[in-house]
């Protein structure tokens, strides 16, 4: 457990995407610290965000500090390549003392068993599996965004969310491809 919790503190920066979960919610809308309002989605006894966090405060107020790569210990926010302008569509990015802090009031990071839980739930269901492989969800629960990158070093197929994104999202997850930051670049994933 202590490796696992040094091996986080270590990942410089993380993206909240639909990360955050509600065990038995039923309401349609969330809302951040700072009157942000994200739409959800219910899947079986579990409640998720459709849209990544955009809050620039914890749940107890406290302003996180912006763009900060020196002290990874130090609760952060970054903006999607750097661009205030991607911040509505694609969220912020944040650091791991961030991502423990910034979720709504009755809300938490999902554990690896929510996401088990969460892929047996979506598995189950047809529409979601591309191909009829239960295993291949990620189509499923991308956006039908038309931008996905598509890389030239991998083998695409139909399942590949990169491939007709127009048919992405059949289970209504909606995750966006944010990116990532370190101290050295901004990536997209």
């Amino acid at each position: 457990m202590k490796h696992e919790l040094s091996m986080r503190k270590r990942l410089l920066f993380i993206l909240l995407q639909f990360s955050i979960l509600h065990i038995n919610g039923q309401s349609r809308h969330v809302y951040d610290i700072d009157g942000n309002k994200y739409k959800v989605v219910n899947y079986g006894s579990q409640q998720w965000m459709q849209e990544n966090m955009r809050a620039t405060r914890d749940h107890d107020g406290n302003s996180f500090v912006k763009d900060n790569f020196s002290d990874p210990n130090i609760p952060t926010y970054f903006m999607p390549d750097s661009n205030e302008a991607l911040v509505p569509a694609y969220g912020l990015l944040y650091n791991w003392e961030a991502a423990q802090k910034v979720c709504p009031e009755g809300w938490r990071l999902p554990s690896d068993e929510d996401w088990r839980e969460l892929v047996l739930y979506l598995s189950h269901d047809e529409k979601n599996c591309c191909g009829g492989d239960p295993e291949n969800l990620a189509k499923s629960m991308t956006a039908p965004i038309p931008y996905w990158l598509v890389s030239e070093e991998v083998e695409h197929t139909e399942c590949s969310v990169c491939i007709h994104p127009e048919n992405n999202n059949a289970s209504g997850f909606c995750a966006y491809p944010a990116g990532m930051c370190t101290a050295e670049y901004y990536d997209y994933l």
